[in-house]
């Protein structure tokens, strides 16, 4: 939202769960089983992946260090990997949970 946050919504416009404000995320990607992720997209000074618990909204991980700004994440279907580009021309593709 326009205060750095992330908030998950119900369909009726409730708001499930919010963080509270970060800096320099502009984006965020959901996964089918509800994996949700945030980064800030062409953004040099913030390089992280951060991953949320889909039902409370707790910071579970901060996946780091990516080589450059990120350009794109996207998830896989099962929400397992997300693959995520840098603007190194680099790709990686990140477990989002153990095997």
């Amino acid at each position: 939202d326009e205060d750095g946050a992330v908030r998950r919504m119900a369909a009726d416009g409730r708001t499930l769960w919010q963080t509270g404000p970060m800096r320099g995320i502009n984006q965020v990607r959901v996964s089918g089983p509800g994996v949700v992720v945030a980064y800030g997209k062409w953004n040099p000074a913030f390089r992280a992946v951060r991953l949320f618990d889909p039902k409370m909204g707790e910071d579970c991980a901060v996946l780091v260090p990516f080589d450059g700004a990120i350009w794109e994440v996207a998830l896989s279907p099962d929400g397992s990997h997300a693959l995520v580009s840098t603007g190194r021309a680099s790709l990686y593709t990140v477990p989002l949970r153990p095997d």
